[in-house]
Parts: structure tokens; sequence; C-alpha cells
């Protein structure tokens, strides 16, 4: 004896279900969108103060030119302070840099 499928009649609560699951994935899509908009202005946010920062340090920093001026010697003497160990420079390669903080120690 073979047995009949059975079919059910469709249940009234899986539609709400179907539709529920939509408005979940839905809320979910849109505050994944939020989240990138919020990141990227974020990042966007970071950057522009990481170029704020680089000018502000740049701004703090002298040329021994310039500290020769400021403390008004020459650059052989600068120089000559600097093997001494009287003022020491920030270097980064090849370029060195004194910081306002390394002029006024040395004063």
């Amino acid at each position: 004896m073979q047995k009949k499928a059975t079919i059910l009649p469709p249940d009234p609560h899986i539609g709400n279900l179907s539709e529920l699951i939509n408005s979940y994935k839905q809320i979910y899509d849109m505050e994944i969108q939020r989240l990138k908009l919020e990141n990227k202005a974020l990042k966007e946010e970071i950057c522009e103060l990481k170029k704020h920062k680089k000018k502000e340090e740049l701004k703090k920093y002298y040329t021994e030119a310039q500290v020769a001026e400021k403390l008004q010697i020459t650059r052989q003497t600068l120089y000559n302070y600097r093997k001494k160990g009287f003022i020491t420079p920030s270097k980064n390669g090849n370029v060195i840099r004194y910081s306002q903080q390394d002029i006024d120690n040395f004063k």
C-alpha cells in the first residue's frame, strides 16, 4: 500500500515570520550603512587631526640657521655646542632640527 503525501494548509504564522525577518534585515542593512558612513566620517576627522598635528609639530622645530639667529650665535658655535652636548637636536635621517624645548633648555 502506497502512502499519499499529505499537503498541509499554509501556516498563517509563516507569512508573518517572513515579513518579520525581512523587516529585521532592512533595519540591519540601514544600521550597517549608518555605521559605514560614521566610520568614514571618523576616518576623515582623524586624517584632519593628523594633518593639523603635523603642521603644529613642524612649527615647533627650527633649522640650524634659525636657531643660530635666535640665539645670536654663528652656526659654527651652534655646531660646537651640539658636539659638546650643550644642546641636543632631533635628527630625522640627515635633517637636523631643534625643538623649542631644546632651545629653552639651552638658555
